[in-house]
């Protein structure tokens, strides 16, 4: 179906003929993606979403994370469990 003088021309693009071809998307950017250090969420920043655990270079998940309000990545992770949150309620903004 062509487009005529009273149809919008960006809908052509949507529309399938047997002519056409498919529309390929994978020239479109996708953000490399990583599991969360505390709840396994595949996130594409240093902050995650889901947990708002920040990520970190520590190997050892008992030592205290400077930059999680020195909570440690296990502590994290209970925390999350209990509360679905790498951080007890005493942090929360309201």
């Amino acid at each position: 179906m062509k487009n005529n003088e009273f149809e919008r021309p960006d809908l052509y693009l949507y529309e399938q003929n047997e002519d056409d071809e498919c529309l390929d998307f994978s020239y479109f950017y996708e953000p490399e993606t990583h599991p969360c250090q505390c709840c396994g969420a595949e996130i594409s920043g240093l902050i995650c979403p889901v947990c708002s655990w920040e990520y970190e270079e520590n190997e050892n998940p008992y030592i205290p994370s400077k930059q999680n309000h020195n909570i440690s990545l296990y502590e994290a992770k209970l925390n999350f469990g209990v509360f679905g949150s790498a951080y007890p309620p005493k942090f929360w903004k309201k």
